[in-house]
């Protein structure tokens, strides 16, 4: 008998240095994932004047025309790790409200999670450098196949 959830884990950005501002591909979330940890681990800031590497997550609702953050981690100035837990399924959260930005500090307002989406970037500083790599781990809800 399946458990109620089984455990998914991906690597959503793969451990690199990186200099600007960017965005992953598109990314899919698989339609079973009920909530989970995105995690960012920062490995190396280098040796930039006041680094700073924002990360957020944005979705899109009209399948990767248009994108929206809506969920961030807070500022990484060092070496760290930072997370975020979220729940995807609506009828066990209350309502939320947030803004909708890329910078700004940690948000992890209540969101509905578009299949697909991205994972953005904003590195600051002077001559940065930051080594980092973000993870989900999740819970999938096993489907019923029947007997």
């Amino acid at each position: 008998m399946p458990t109620p959830y089984a455990r998914y884990a991906t690597t959503l950005v793969a451990s690199a240095a990186r200099t600007t501002t960017a965005s992953s591909d598109a990314l899919v979330m698989p339609d079973d994932i009920v909530g989970g940890t995105f995690i960012t681990y920062c490995s190396s800031v280098g040796t930039a004047t006041t680094p700073t590497l924002d990360i957020a997550y944005r979705v899109t609702p009209d399948d990767g025309t248009t994108y929206f953050g809506v969920l961030r981690h807070a500022q990484i100035t060092t070496a760290s790790s930072r997370y975020l837990n979220v729940c995807f399924a609506p009828w066990l959260q209350a309502g939320a409200e947030g803004a909708i930005a890329l910078t700004g500090g940690v948000l992890t307002a209540n969101v509905a999670f578009s299949r697909k989406f991205t994972v953005y970037w904003t590195i600051g500083g002077t001559g940065p450098s930051i080594t980092f790599a973000v993870y989900f781990i999740g819970f999938r809800i096993p489907i019923n196949t029947g007997m």
